[in-house]
């Protein structure tokens, strides 16, 4: 029968070849999850930056439709009113 002495020894030697650490292990650890957050943040950035441009962009091509439709609109309100203009001094006989 063992004593509590030599069974707690017994674990302790038992633990001790599975509870050490290799090497670099805890700064492994640490380096791989600052990458992470890293790697997390600059996904972030690149997202506001996306949303940023597609943003612009759509409100300058918003902008050029708006003034291309004003221009197209008086262009044919012109040329309406020439053709009216036209149609009213042509005389039947």
């Amino acid at each position: 029968m063992w004593s509590v002495k030599e069974l707690l020894a017994s674990i302790r030697e038992s633990c001790s070849s599975v509870s050490d650490l290799p090497a670099g292990f805890v700064r492994d650890l640490i380096m791989e999850q600052v990458g992470t957050d890293v790697s997390n943040r600059i996904a972030a950035v690149n997202l506001a930056v996306a949303t940023q441009l597609s943003d612009r962009v759509l409100d300058e091509v918003t902008d050029a439709l708006k003034v291309t439709s004003d221009q197209l609109v008086s262009l044919c309100s012109s040329v309406h009113s020439r053709n009216n203009n036209n149609n009213n001094n042509t005389k039947f006989i």
